[in-house]
């Protein structure tokens, strides 16, 4: 069995070689024929010969380095290996991309900047590129490492607008919102959804009027239309999802400070139906307990019982006064003590201020309010500002037919990707 294994595993090998010479053959001979009638030109020709020789290398490289492979990453490269992913991004090498995430690199993999190749995929404008990661999984979101020149970090989309690539930084903020909501946990309510929709219409139809009578190609404009419709849909749901989730929490802190005034437990919330079932239970029978209270109440009612418990409430009344008492003077004890001691110590002997203006500190538990007031600003500078620039960049690729149309390759690269 072992021997028939390794047979098959060897002619399958060996029929994977020979497929590969023989497309190796035919390109070759493509490329003499087009060297011979002289249908192709020089710049193509070097261009092809020089890519046939970076991934002879390549795959020699990736080979003598699979052999040592690191159990904790599970990854064959070292760190500063793994950095030729970036290299190959800006350099928009697609046909290198498979062979490296093979080798166990990670497709959202950092420089020492924070950059993905992503990012820099961006920076060069490299479509085709910036598609095969998209559709390998790579992260439209990730943000670099703040600096000094940018506090906050950018995203892909940012650098390819600052890069003047408005239909790829377009496509990126839209891919970005939609993979940021379909990865959101939080509950959504069908009235947000429905608003969402309607205000991703209206924004549809303003944008829409103000561009169809310049526009001369349809398609690219139909698909920027879509893009603004996309985009604007997962803002609003987004916002609102995050609004609904403070709204929460903030009910469910009211609710828990109303509860413990009234001394009941969120433990004891689930157990409300049983606790009903006791209580009627108990009070069952509230006749029988009102003719009891009735027949005490007409004891007393008699001059004789009256008598007796008008003695007994002030005997009672006179032990409350002895032990008030008794408290009053204990407590002035203690008070003239400390007085004693503030006066004679701490402010003739040690010249001190003494206890005048002591107030006891009153513990408030601001850990809440505090991650409150965080979450708050974090949702506004980050979330919102964020979200507020990739709509901003949609609705910017629409209004440039260049734009309109790099985006529009985008979509058939990313097709052809996937």
């Amino acid at each position: 069995m072992l021997l028939s294994a390794s047979s098959v595993s060897n002619d399958n090998n060996e029929s994977g070689i020979f497929i590969k010479q023989k497309a190796d053959d035919n390109s070759w001979s493509h490329i003499i024929e087009a060297l011979l009638f002289g249908s192709g030109t020089s710049s193509g020709t070097i261009n092809w010969l020089l890519e046939e020789l970076l991934k002879d290398k390549l795959q020699v490289w990736l080979t003598c380095r699979s052999r040592e492979i690191d159990e904790e990453t599970g990854c064959s490269l070292s760190k500063k290996e793994q950095g030729i992913i970036h290299m190959v991004a800006g350099l928009g090498f697609e046909w290198a991309l498979n062979p490296i995430l093979s080798c166990g690199v990670n497709i959202n993999f950092r420089d020492i900047n924070g950059w993905t190749a992503l990012h820099w995929a961006a920076r060069f404008g490299r479509e085709k590129m910036v598609a095969s990661l998209i559709a390998s999984g790579a992260s439209a979101g990730a943000v670099t490492d703040p600096s000094a020149q940018d506090p906050t970090g950018k995203t892909a989309a940012s650098i390819a607008a600052s890069s003047g690539h408005k239909g790829l930084a377009g496509y990126l903020s839209e891919v970005a919102l939609t993979s940021h909501l379909s990865s959101l946990t939080l509950k959504e309510s069908e009235l947000s959804k429905s608003s969402a929709e309607l205000q991703a219409d209206l924004t549809v139809s303003n944008v829409s009027k103000e561009n169809i009578a310049f526009s001369e190609d349809r398609a690219s404009l139909k698909d920027s239309l879509a893009a603004v419709r996309n985009t604007t849909q997962a803002a609003a749901r987004i916002q609102a999802a995050f609004r609904s989730h403070s709204f929460r929490k903030r009910r469910a802190k009211e609710t828990n400070a109303v509860m413990s005034g009234h001394d009941i437990s969120a433990s004891s919330i689930g157990d409300m139906p049983e606790l009903y079932a006791m209580s009627k239970l108990a009070f069952r029978n509230s006749r029988e307990n009102n003719s009891a209270a009735l027949s005490i109440q007409k004891k007393y009612r008699g001059w004789k019982g009256r008598k007796d418990f008008l003695s007994l409430r002030q005997k009672v009344v006179k032990i409350q006064a002895h032990v008030r008492g008794y408290q009053v003077r204990k407590h002035y004890k203690v008070l003239w003590a400390v007085g004693i001691l503030d006066k004679v110590v701490l402010r003739w002997r040690r010249k001190g201020v003494g206890l005048r203006g002591f107030k006891p500190e009153v513990e408030v538990n601001e850990n809440e309010d505090e991650d409150e007031d965080i979450l708050k600003v974090f949702r506004k500078q980050k979330v919102d500002g964020e979200i507020d620039k990739a709509v901003s960049r949609v609705l910017s690729m629409v209004k440039s037919p260049d734009a309109r149309e790099q985006y529009h390759r985008m979509l058939e690269k990313y097709r052809q990707a996937k």
